[in-house]
């Protein structure tokens, strides 16, 4: 649910076909890419056409993961959204990879 400044009121989480990318440099791990599946308006879009999701991941990288998952590339992940998408700096973005055990089995049971 959303009010007009496309604030939740409740934290939602999509898994609506985003994935990220790794790159592995001795004891250093990095996002090297996100994959936004939308190419106009969307739940992860700002009015200009920012990817929300996009813009967190390639600028707070892992700080944003809160979840655990085999390394693998691409990666799926849901994420959710906390605040205004038409302010960057005022909201923040969170992401689960979809395989990690515990997000995955809590997903299952909130479809049911």
């Amino acid at each position: 649910m959303s009010n007009q400044n496309n604030q939740s009121a409740e934290q939602i989480w999509h898994n609506d076909g985003h994935e990220i990318a790794l790159k592995i440099n001795r004891a250093d791990m990095e996002i090297v890419s996100v994959f936004c599946p939308h190419e106009s308006e969307a739940e992860c879009k700002n009015r200009l056409g920012e990817c929300a999701v996009t813009a967190f991941v390639l600028r707070y990288g892992m700080d944003c993961n809160a979840g655990v998952c085999d390394a693998q590339t691409p990666i799926k992940i849901c994420w959710t959204l906390i605040g205004d998408k038409e302010s960057l700096d005022e909201c923040q973005v969170w992401f689960m990879p979809v395989t990690d055990h515990v997000f995955s089995a809590w997903l299952d049971s909130a479809k049911n």
